[in-house]
């Protein structure tokens, strides 16, 4: 009795987050509450940071802020894990003023950079735990990831022992064990990302028959279904044909999650590809470095080397199964 609350936890940080954006002392009290703890303070946090920085003359209080979580370039400070924590909330209080806009002025285009310097080592590094690096790795691609996610590492080549000769349940090809060459070769550093994998779709690569098997091209036009008559499990057979019946011919020409937003961040895997749809993009990619020379950034050795490469020096394609 006389007594008016607001219970739910959300309300209180929304009041909390609007009371600490108008204080003239925002940076400095925002960073002293998450100081205190960060974990209770963080959503009030971004609320005020979000509320600031849309206005027009205070987006220089929020930046602020922000420069008080990330205040040096990361490759002056030690690896401590409070500082990364605190990286990756400079990072999401940068998507709350809007990424874009902090690109159109060099001040504020600088502490987007510096920030998303921050998030690139805490992935490198392998910082923290793995889904607190999978959302900071989200926030570093709507900032930008300044990482070279085309890098190769070179393999050196040898010989191994595959297969076996005393495993009952190995099928006719894994056996028996055998001595096998493999050539030197490179192998991407990180898996094709969507922003890699958007040339082959903007260049066209999924009209052109060239890049394509038969069996690929029968499938990306529709000309040839698959024979599901070989999986004898009914019920397995039923389940195969209704997976496949979700990606009919009109949804072949891009990847068959493309348009998922939680899936399509440009420094994510491209997923929701098959075979065939690989192997044209690696024959696509050949096509590009049989055309121009490039520099390629290639690890030997735990060590990054620049490699001149000149037009038609190089071929891309699938690893084998013995790579």
């Amino acid at each position: 009795p006389g007594i008016y609350a607001f219970p739910h936890r959300t309300l209180q940080e929304y009041l909390a987050g609007c009371h600490l954006s108008v204080q003239p002392d925002f940076p400095a009290r925002a960073s002293d509450l998450l100081g205190r703890d960060e974990d209770r303070w963080r959503e009030p946090f971004l609320l005020a940071v979000g509320k600031t920085g849309r206005a027009e003359n205070r987006v220089d209080l929020a930046l602020s802020a922000v420069d008080n979580l990330c205040p040096r370039d990361c490759a002056e400070t030690p690896v401590e894990e409070p500082a990364y924590r605190r990286a990756w909330l400079a990072g999401q209080a940068l998507l709350e003023i809007g990424a874009d806009r902090l690109r159109q002025r060099d001040p504020w285009k600088a502490r987007l950079e510096r920030v998303a310097g921050w998030l690139a080592r805490l992935l490198e590094e392998g910082i923290l735990g793995p889904v607190e690096r999978a959302a900071a790795g989200r926030v570093l691609a709507r900032l930008g990831d300044p990482r070279d996610l085309e890098e190769l590492v070179f393999v050196p080549g040898g010989s191994f022992l595959m297969g076996s000769s005393d495993d009952e349940e190995a099928y006719d090809d894994e056996i028996p064990q055998h001595t096998v060459e493999v050539a030197d070769f490179c192998i991407g550093r990180h898996p094709v990302t969507n922003e890699q994998y958007a040339r082959f779709i903007e260049a066209g690569g999924y009209d052109r028959r060239k890049f394509w098997t038969e069996a690929g091209w029968a499938w990306r036009t529709g000309a040839r279904e698959l024979n599901l008559s070989i999986i004898e499990d009914e019920e397995l057979r039923k389940n195969y044909a209704a997976w496949l019946a979700q990606r009919p011919p009109e949804k072949r020409n891009r990847p068959f999650w493309w348009d998922d937003p939680d899936l399509n961040l440009p420094n994510h895997p491209v997923v929701g590809v098959t075979w065939y749809e690989a192997l044209a993009y690696a024959r696509w990619l050949t096509e590009q470095l049989q055309d121009s020379s490039c520099e390629l950034r290639v690890w030997r050795d735990n060590q990054p080397e620049i490699w001149s490469v000149k037009p038609g020096a190089l071929t891309a394609r699938l690893p084998t199964e013995a790579e």
